[in-house]
């Protein structure tokens, strides 16, 4: 009870994304009922795993630079032989190396970035229109889908719409689930516009759900950021290795860059072709490589009587 009064509650004053949101967690936490839970867990895992499927295909990020303002990708010779080799920034060396090469702190830099990482993605799904892909990615795909159930839901099933703010109780919206549930059953068209799913959520979505409505439990958005820039060198100091992946569309390379910056004693590793699930053949190697070095440097600091 005492950690659960000490997590910081989810902001209020975030607008239709964090009440959409929130929104969704407490559907797939059983709070309005179970087959609201079941259709909100059945959204949510259709979209997140037709993320992964996405990040998967994508060919790897690759190095870029800028020439006149504008993005441009290095020529062949400036890039890694292996494309979907690990980039990594070696705080011992103060460089950022790729099978023992030296890459272009610049170019790296930019790859990185919002809008190099956006250029890469609006490149690579030009190539691939063909495959779907959600309407937003990130927090904001998964609020997007909520927010078209709600909606949905809502004109379907409560008399008079949404209230003038665009919300409705949480008591109107359960029954609003509860009558699409019925017209389900009976096989009434006008549920077609709810997803379909079973009676069980995965742990997955729920987690993920809560985490992303609790903002990562921070404050803020900095939060982290600040923390290790107030820290100072006790903080960065302790060992860490990040793995990131070149592809991710959850959780984009710029953000892992921003804390590469603020914190430059840590190792952070880039997987190119690596998407966000840690299932990702790329991403679990390196973060089996990651747990190993740690393993090991405890090991040397034991054997030599360090702490």
């Amino acid at each position: 009870q005492q950690q659960q009064q000490q997590q910081p509650s989810p902001p209020n004053d975030d607008g239709d994304e964090g009440r959409y949101l929130r929104w969704y967690a407490s559907a797939l936490r059983e709070e309005l009922g179970k087959d609201a839970m079941a259709r909100a867990a059945a959204a949510w895992s259709k979209w997140e795993m037709s993320v992964f499927s996405r990040s998967s295909q994508l060919p790897p990020n690759r190095l870029r630079d800028l020439l006149d303002g504008d993005l441009c990708e290095l020529p062949a010779d400036d890039q890694p032989s292996d494309l979907r080799a690990t980039w990594a920034w070696s705080p011992s060396s103060a460089r950022w190396e790729c099978g023992g090469v030296e890459l272009p702190e610049a170019a790296v830099r930019t790859a990185l970035s919002e809008d190099g990482f956006s250029a890469h993605i609006a490149c690579a799904l030009s190539q691939q229109s063909a495959l779907p892909m959600p309407p937003r990615a990130g927090v904001g795909g998964a609020v997007e889908r909520a927010r078209q159930f709600y909606q949905r839901a809502i004109e379907a099933h409560v008399p008079g719409g949404a209230s003038e703010d665009g919300l409705t109780p949480l008591s109107d919206v359960a029954a609003a689930v509860a009558a699409a549930a019925a017209a389900a059953s009976r096989g009434n068209a006008s549920s077609s516009s709810l997803p379909s799913g079973g009676g069980l959520v995965p742990v997955q979505a729920r987690l993920t759900s809560t985490f992303s409505e609790r903002r990562a439990f921070f404050a803020s958005d900095d939060e982290l950021l600040d923390l290790v820039r107030a820290g100072g060198e006790s903080l960065r100091r302790i060992p860490c290795i990040a793995v990131q992946g070149g592809n991710d569309i959850i959780c984009p390379p710029s953000t892992a860059y921003e804390l590469h910056e603020a914190w430059p004693e840590m190792e952070l590793r880039v997987v190119p072709a690596g998407g966000h699930s840690h299932y990702d053949s790329g991403l679990m190697a390196e973060l089996l490589r990651a747990t190993d070095a740690i393993r090991d440097r405890r090991h040397s600091e034991r054997a030599g009587g360090g702490r």
